[in-house]
């Protein structure tokens, strides 16, 4: 399976209609977790930013399912935390978001969204992405995940 890089964002669309697992970072400052943040919102139990900082406190990807078809990947610069350059985290995260669309999402497609993010190590994450994806064995495992991409334009950390 191929890796699509995206220069341009894809929009969720109404909520019960995603046909895409959309993964952003939990960066409450993000644009582009902003525009995630009324369907969070709408779950109605607690404002987004309490979610943000729970998956950055565990340092581990949160799923929505079966509320939103969204992950939110932990910011790699949190308060004394700097995982810049870490694989082994950025790894973890991968596999996580694979998890989370298999078990859970069970979509076709999985979108990541790591566009301009300041906070978090796109560059390292991007290398343990292609890592995992190119092993056929993974893939053969895989029931729901036919496509990835990744929009990346504007990294910050290249």
């Amino acid at each position: 399976m191929k890796l699509t890089k995206k220069t341009s964002r894809t929009k969720p669309g109404e909520l019960g209609q995603w046909t895409i697992h959309h993964v952003v970072v939990a960066d409450p400052k993000s644009e582009h977790f902003r525009l995630f943040a009324d369907y969070i919102a709408d779950l109605g139990k607690e404002p987004p930013e309490w979610y943000a900082e729970q998956v950055n406190e565990k340092n581990e990807a949160g799923v929505f399912y079966p509320k939103l078809d969204l992950t939110l990947l932990p910011m790699s610069r949190y308060g004394d935390r700097d995982d810049f350059g870490n694989a082994q985290i950025m790894a973890k995260h991968v596999e996580d978001v694979f998890k989370a669309n298999e078990e859970y999402c069970a979509k076709d497609e999985i979108c990541f969204d790591l566009h301009g993010e300041k906070n978090f190590d796109t560059v390292t994450f991007e290398k343990e992405l292609e890592r995992a994806m190119a092993s056929q064995e993974q893939w053969n495992q895989f029931k729901h995940t036919k496509k990835v991409s990744l929009v990346r334009k504007g990294d910050s950390n290249e």
